[in-house]
């Protein structure tokens, strides 16, 4: 790649969509202006009722479940959650414009996942949402689960520019340059309820895909440059004569039911993953590490995650306290085989970890750092 080249692919194009970003964010906040002078101050009347939308296959994934669970857990009451299933694309400029106004909606969870996925008509989506948003106070919480996808940064940039939050897994300081404004918190926890921490430590129910209990687990996506990265960990295991099992699932292919999926990882010894981000025309910056579901998931579910330290894991799990954290594939080989065999320590970490998260999601950490990043516009 030619120097040119790589500039523009690294350093130009992840920002072409500024100049539009800035013209949008001079509308809304025109529109902003004569919306406050016209507030009813509705944020300080504790009434708050949050938007969730996500399309039919969203809601059948663990992460919109567990958010919908941790929600009205952190607010206290069912009815301040408004849980919006998107059945037809078409619908979804309408469907929330009539639940913000049935509802009186004052805060907004959106996920550029949901809705229209081409180029233009995305575009268009989120400007025409973010207006609608603005039109009636409502204040965004964008869910940058992948934050270095393109299109999903340009609808949420765009749902986010005059007010709200971007969470994402990644941390901030690495991430700012390639988003147009500074409201950006990460790296964050997945959303967990305390109902199903309670489930999964008391051993959950179901069938589980745990055939041997001296092996090593990966389950999960899998993607390029994961799926190189595991298939070397299991050769060089195999030639220890010790097993990494791969439970993937290609991105888009069927996924396991939510109780085969945590009762695996509630009966494997080890749980090993990569952090890394997919490789793809579409993605930039992937070389900034995610904080990954499993982090939690299976640090809550007793087993011992071998997993790479990403940047501030500290403010969740101390490496070699609560997980083991591995700095190349080789190290990684070492440490499966060493605490697959030595069990007394393999436990004595998971359980710290175990003690860890519990800790985490009772207090609710994912929606109380929301609160404190929107200020005088929290939920609570």
């Amino acid at each position: 790649m030619s120097t040119l080249r790589f500039v523009y692919t690294k350093s130009v194009k992840p920002r072409l969509f500024f100049v539009p970003y800035y013209i949008h964010w001079f509308v809304l906040k025109t529109i902003s202006f004569f919306v406050c002078s016209k507030s009813n101050n509705k944020y300080l009347k504790n009434n708050t009722k949050l938007l969730i939308s996500a399309g039919v296959r969203g809601w059948e994934s663990i992460e919109f479940k567990e958010l919908l669970r941790s929600a009205n857990e952190y607010l206290g009451k069912p009815d301040k959650v408004i849980q919006h299933r998107l059945e037809d694309n078409r619908n979804y400029i309408s469907d929330v414009r009539y639940l913000i106004r049935e509802h009186g909606i004052t805060h907004f969870f959106y996920d550029p996942r949901t809705g229209d996925q081409t180029i233009f008509g995305g575009f268009l989506e989120s400007v025409r949402l973010s207006i609608l948003c603005t039109r009636n106070d409502v204040t965004p919480i964008v869910f940058f689960t992948d934050m270095s996808f393109r299109r999903w940064r340009i609808k949420g940039a765009l749902m986010s520019a005059i007010s709200g939050i971007a969470i994402c897994f990644v941390t901030p300081r690495l991430a700012h340059p390639i988003l147009p404004h500074k409201r950006l918190f990460g790296p964050s926890l997945m959303p967990f309820s305390l109902e199903t921490l309670n489930w999964i430590q008391k051993g959950g129910e179901g069938d589980s895909l745990v055939k041997d209990k001296n092996a090593a687990y990966f389950i999960g996506s899998l993607y390029e440059p994961r799926t190189t990265i595991l298939n070397n960990v299991k050769k060089g295991l195999n030639e220890k004569k010790v097993d990494l099992v791969i439970l993937g699932r290609q991105l888009g292919a069927t996924r396991k039911p939510d109780s085969v999926y945590w009762k695996t990882m509630i009966d494997a010894p080890i749980i090993f993953t990569t952090s890394d981000q997919l490789l793809s025309p579409q993605f930039d910056w992937t070389w900034i590490p995610n904080l990954v579901y499993r982090y939690l998931e299976a640090i809550s579910s007793g087993a011992l995650l071998i997993a790479p330290v990403v940047p501030c894991i500290e403010r969740y799990f101390e490496p070699g306290v609560h997980f083991i954290p591995f700095y190349s594939q080789d190290d990684a080989i070492q440490k499966i085989e060493y605490y697959l065999v030595h069990h007394d320590e393999r436990k004595k970490i998971a359980d710290e970890g175990m003690r860890k998260a519990r800790a985490l999601v009772e207090s609710k950490i994912f929606w109380l750092h929301i609160d404190s990043c929107l200020s005088s516009k929290s939920l609570l």
